[in-house]
């Protein structure tokens, strides 16, 4: 059930339907959670550069489903 939703996120941010999440569409996506959120705007690249890097297991410059979830 878990694995389906997130599987129907994954679908959502990946808007361009790749089969990957890329930088472009994680940026788009952590922008409007988190400038939505604090309306500070403080959401940069650098931010934006952590984060994806981290999710990137095998670096290679985009989120696939299985390091969405993390493994």
């Amino acid at each position: 059930m878990w694995k389906d939703m997130l599987l129907a996120l994954f679908n959502l941010i990946d808007y361009n339907h790749s089969g990957f999440i890329s930088r472009n569409e994680f940026a788009d996506i952590i922008k409007l959670i988190l400038d939505g959120e604090n309306s500070m705007g403080d959401v940069n690249d650098a931010y934006i550069e952590e984060l994806t890097s981290a999710m990137d297991f095998d670096k290679n410059g985009k989120i696939d489903f299985n390091e969405f979830l993390g493994k």
